[in-house]
Order: structure tokens, then sequence, then C-alpha cells
């Protein structure tokens, strides 16, 4: 809504006029944005095909080298499959003393990526399943990076899986750089500035 109308797309319509034009809505009080409407998905790909595009890399940056694609396969531990099943089955984990239970199927689906992740968010606590040494994606990432003849870019999807990648390749002598949320602009330039030109530093989380 807010990239339409500051393109001046929605001829004076409202943020909530919009959701209930475009948003397929569930959860408490259906309030809560679930997809888009069927029968307006038509409707909204024309609106956005009018004054979007897309930009592919490969027709901006000729000079780049051809992108190779490939998959790597990480297996969870037996306690990961163990919570993720409970989740997937049950809507529910057994954090330590206490239990998390969640009704929606978009928080089921969130929560069996932060398990996927090994780890699990509750009221703003991050609990672990696993120590580091244990951590499968964390454990892939490193055994990738040993194999690194060049510098490499980790992207990561909860904070704490960043400060996490950030400290164990610091402790593994990569000289990471680390962009995050919140950053000022100079502290992120910094940042950038350091991997692009500081040859010691192999790594940018």
């Amino acid at each position: 809504y807010g990239q339409l109308r500051t393109l001046d797309q929605l001829r004076g319509m409202t943020s909530r006029s919009f959701k209930k034009r475009y948003a397929e809505t569930g959860g408490f009080m259906w309030r809560q944005v679930t997809g888009i409407s069927d029968d307006r998905k038509r409707e909204l790909a024309h609106l956005l095909d009018s004054c979007t595009f897309r930009a592919l890399k490969v027709d901006w940056r000729a000079d780049l080298p051809p992108q190779t694609n490939a998959a790597v396969h990480v297996e969870m531990t037996d306690k990961q499959r163990l919570h993720y099943q409970t989740m997937l089955e049950e809507f529910y984990v057994q954090l330590e003393q206490e239990e998390l239970t969640v009704n929606l199927v978009l928080t089921q689906q969130e929560k069996l990526r932060q398990i996927s992740s090994c780890l699990v968010q509750k009221d703003g606590v991050t609990h672990w399943l696993e120590e580091p040494k244990d951590n499968p994606k964390l454990q892939a990432v490193l055994e990738l990076a040993r194999g690194a003849e060049t510098k490499f870019i980790v992207a990561y999807m909860y904070k704490q899986s960043g400060q996490l990648l950030f400290d164990e390749l610091k402790r593994r002598k990569y000289n990471p750089a680390y962009i995050r949320g919140g950053m000022e602009p100079e502290e992120l330039k910094r940042e950038k500035d350091k991997f692009n030109g500081d040859p010691t530093c192999r790594a940018l989380v």
C-alpha cells in the first residue's frame, strides 16, 4: 500500500479500504492478513504491472559471472525433529519448564521456521534448542566457509542467528563484517567498506 500510494496509483484509497479490497484475512477478529483475495489477484497484478518492472541482475550487471545455485541439504538434530513434529501436528512446543502453544497456522509456520534454525522465541526471549557445536545450519555454514577460496556473504533470518554466525566466524579468524537492523548510515558504510576493502575480512554476515 505504501509504495503504491507514493506512486499515486490508488486514487485516494485508504489503507483500510486497500486491505478490504485485496487482502484475505483471518485470525483474531479476522484482522490478520493471510493472503491475497482470489477475486482481486488479477486486478492487483494489473495495477502493479502498470507502475513497476523487474530489474534482473543479468540486465543491469552484465559484467558479473553467471549465477550458480546449489542446494545444501541440512539434517535437523533429533531434538529439533521432535519439536518440529510436535509443532506441526499439535501446535505446541515444550521449552524446558514451560510450554508454547499457538493457535494460527501462520504463527505455527513461523515457529517451524524458528525450529529449523535451532531456536524458539517466546515473549521476546530466545530459547536455543542446541549448542553452537550441534547447530546444523551453523555447522553447514562453517563447512562451506572452510572450502571458500574468496570472500563470502551469509544471509540470516533471525537477529539471534546473525549474532551467532558473527561470533563463530570471528572466533575462527574470518574477521567478519556484520550488517543488522537499526544501524546508523555511517556504521553501515563502515561495515560495507570493511568487507570490500579489508583483505583480512573474509565474510559478511
